[in-house]
């Protein structure tokens, strides 16, 4: 790769790899870059995994952050049965309180 995040070669690349379209694809990362790179790409749903404590800045771009690895495993388990990301609404989720708009 050239170009680094957030450019979306990245998951175009995976995508292609894994004969996926980006809007079916969940993008799991932990910086402000990834979630940016998951937009970019066109991806379905960025999810960004980080402590309560982080701030707003860092949030941006992502549709759902969650500590819990367990919040994941449930948004792979709802797209397994209803092959939908429209079912994943990230207000039923939660984002951390310091995440907030």
């Amino acid at each position: 790769m050239a170009k680094g995040k957030p450019d979306p070669a990245m998951v175009h690349m995976a995508c292609a790899e894994l004969h996926v379209e980006p809007r079916h694809a969940m993008l799991i990362g932990d910086t402000r870059a990834d979630m940016a790179m998951g937009k970019i790409a066109g991806v379905a749903v960025t999810v960004l995994v980080a402590a309560a404590d982080q701030s707003a800045s860092k949030c941006a771009h992502a549709d759902l952050v969650t500590a819990e690895v367990a919040t994941i495993y449930s948004l792979m388990i709802i797209y397994d049965k209803t092959r939908s990301w429209i079912t994943i609404d990230s207000c039923r989720f939660g984002k951390l309180p310091t995440c907030s708009d």
